[in-house]
């Protein structure tokens, strides 16, 4: 045990006479509650520091959150101290941190990775398939080439009206299979309009979302 100064010796007389005068209900001084204090604050980082150099392997799995079979993994690729039944929390965040300092460069790389650059796969696929149409969209919306849903209706629902115009002018001047024929088609128009766009009460739902 290394020998105490002269200013320790009198700070644990402080302390020490503190805890007496405490003990026989007695209130210490000033100088004797801070010293009594100090010397408690010392002892709990004296054991606090204990407890972090000498973890145990159950608590660390704890709070990693991570099984020791990937503990011992990461100790052996990335060389950290992560075996043992204690570990030192002191060398394993100096070991971390040093880690992430020797290969910032690469991790730095990877921080703007494309995910559509990795293997491919069905799911990547779809989404790389997403993605492109997103794209497109939004570009295809800068430069306002897109045209609002509501917008196309409605001009696709004028068109059927001329178009349904002129099917009353075809009956009266070929007869009724004439309009029948132009009216079967306007049919058909409207139920592809509508599996396209919606119905005219679904782009109204829409536009008071």
């Amino acid at each position: 045990m290394p020998q105490q100064s002269v200013s320790e010796k009198i700070e644990r007389q402080l302390a020490r006479a503190a805890l007496e005068k405490t003990a026989r209900g007695q209130r210490p001084t000033q100088t004797e509650a801070c010293a009594l204090r100090r010397i408690e604050k010392a002892e709990e980082e004296k054991r606090r520091e204990a407890y972090y150099r000498t973890v145990p392997k159950a608590d660390y799995i704890a709070l990693s959150g991570r099984p020791t079979k990937i503990l011992h993994d990461q100790a052996d690729r990335y060389n950290l101290p992560l075996r043992g039944k204690t570990l030192d929390l002191y060398a394993v965040l100096s070991a971390f941190h040093k880690f992430l300092a020797d290969n910032k460069h690469k991790l730095a790389a990877t921080d703007g990775e494309d995910p559509m650059s990795g293997e491919s796969s069905p799911a990547l696929e779809r989404w790389r398939e997403e993605k492109y149409r997103l794209a497109r969209l939004e570009r295809l919306r800068q430069e306002d080439s897109l045209l609002p849903r509501d917008k196309i209706h409605t001009g696709m629902a004028a068109m059927a009206n001329i178009l349904r115009n002129l099917g009353d002018t075809m009956q009266r001047q070929y007869g009724p299979d004439a309009h029948q024929l132009v009216t079967e088609a306007l049919d058909d128009w409207q139920r592809e309009l509508d599996s396209l766009y919606g119905t005219g009460d679904d782009i109204a739902a829409l536009a008071d979302a």
